[in-house]
C-alpha cells in the first residue's frame, strides 16, 4: 500500500514552515484533526499508514463516523509532513504535546481531548429570543447550556485562549506542555499577519477544575465581539484585493469604519456568513451605498424568499450580470 500523500519538498513555505514549528514542539507530538473538513479522514489517515484513534467513540454510522474528529500520533518527521500535506491548509488541525513516559501516550491524550468535547456556555447566549422564552416558563432559565466544543478548530482556539483565566487554560490543557495552530482567522492581530500560534504550557498553572470547560458570561460576549471585528478585518482585507480603485484613497481606519458601518446593516438584514457580509460591504462601497438601500433591496430580504445570506447572494448575481451586460 503506497503512502496517501507527497512529502513538502518543494511545497508552499507555509507548509514547510508549520510542519517544521511542529518537529520543534517538545516530547510526544499528536494532531487533532477536524473530519468534517474531509470526504473520508478515516480512510486518507489509513491510507498513510498513521497510527490514530477517533475522537467521537459513540458515533457508529458511517457518514458521521467520517466527519469525526481524530487523534493522529506524530513519531517523526514524515509523518508531520503528511498531516500537514493532507490538511493542505484548512481550519482544521490543533498539534498537541503530551508529556513522555506513558505506555499509551495517545489513549491518553485521546483520553483528555474527548473530555473536551463538550464545553458549558451561558444559557440562551446564541438564542435572541431567550428572555422572552425564559419569561413564558414557569421553571427558571438554568444558567448553563452544554455544546460541542470545536476544539480542533484553530481558529475557536485562537479567539478563546487570549481569554481564558489560569483555571480554564488548565483545564485545557490537561497535562499537555505545548499546542500549536494555524489560526488564519486570526491573522490581522498578529505583526506582518503571522497565523501560527504556539502556546507552551505557563509556569504554576493551578490544578484543572472538575467538571466540563466553562465559558463564562463576560468572556462570551467578548469572544463574539473578537469574532466580529475579526470578520470585518478580513472584509477590509477582501475590499483591498478586489474594490483596489475604489478604496485607494482611504487609509485603514476610514476603509474600517466604512465596512463597520456596512456590516452593521448586513447583520441587521439576518446576514451570517462572512461571505454574503462581505458582497454587501463590497457593493456598498463600490456603489456608495445607492443600490442598497433601492426598496426593491429591502423588500427582497423582507420577503422571506429565501434566506438572507442567500438572498444576497442572488443580488450580488444579478448585479453582476447587469453590469456585464452594460458593458
Amino acid at each position: 500500500m503506497s503512502r496517501a500523500m507527497p512529502p513538502l519538498s518543494g511545497k508552499n513555505a507555509a507548509a514547510v514552515a508549520l510542519a517544521t514549528a511542529v518537529g520543534a514542539m517538545p516530547d510526544t507530538r499528536f494532531a487533532a484533526i477536524d473530519g468534517a473538513w474531509f470526504d473520508d479522514l478515516q480512510r486518507d489517515l489509513l491510507l498513510a499508514r498513521l497510527n490514530f484513534v477517533p475522537l467521537f467513540r459513540e458515533v457508529r454510522d458511517q457518514p458521521a463516523q467520517a466527519a469525526s474528529p481524530y487523534l493522529v500520533e506524530l513519531r517523526n518527521r514524515v509523518e508531520i509532513e503528511e498531516v500537514v500535506a493532507l490538511v493542505a491548509g484548512r481550519p482544521a488541525v490543533v498539534f498537541w504535546s503530551w508529556p513522555e513516559g506513558s505506555d499509551r501516550p495517545i489513549e491518553e491524550m485521546a483520553r483528555h481531548l474527548r473530555g473536551l468535547n463538550l464545553v458549558e456556555i451561558p444559557a440562551g447566549a446564541d438564542d435572541p429570543e431567550a428572555e422572552e422564552k425564559a419569561a413564558a416558563r414557569a421553571s427558571p432559565q438554568p444558567q448553563w447550556e452544554t455544546v460541542l466544543f470545536r476544539h480542533t478548530d484553530p481558529n475557536v482556539l485562537a479567539g478563546l485562549l487570549p481569554l481564558f483565566g489560569p483555571a480554564q487554560v488548565s483545564r485545557l490543557l490537561g497535562r499537555a506542555t505545548h499546542l500549536l495552530f494555524d489560526a488564519p482567522d486570526y491573522r490581522f492581530e498578529a505583526p506582518g499577519g503571522e497565523s501560527l500560534r504556539g502556546a507552551p504550557r505557563p509556569a504554576d498553572l493551578p490544578l484543572p477544575p472538575h467538571g466540563m470547560l466553562r465559558i463564562n458570561p463576560q468572556q462570551y460576549e467578548l469572544l463574539t465581539r473578537r469574532q466580529t471585528h475579526v470578520s470585518r478585518l478580513e472584509i477590509m482585507d477582501y475590499l483591498r484585493e478586489n474594490a483596489t480603485e475604489e478604496v485607494a484613497d482611504q487609509d485603514d481606519r476610514t476603509l474600517f469604519e466604512s465596512v463597520r458601518e456596512a456590516d452593521e446593516v448586513a447583520l441587521e438584514l439576518g446576514m451570517e456568513s462572512g461571505e454574503a457580509r462581505g458582497l454587501f460591504a463590497y457593493l456598498s462601497v463600490t456603489t456608495g451605498g445607492t443600490s442598497l438601500q433601492a426598496p426593491e433591496i429591502r423588500d427582497a430580504f423582507s420577503s422571506g424568499a429565501a434566506t438572507p445570506d442567500d438572498t444576497m447572494r442572488a443580488i450580488f448575481q444579478e448585479m453582476t450580470d447587469a453590469a456585464g451586460r452594460e458593458g
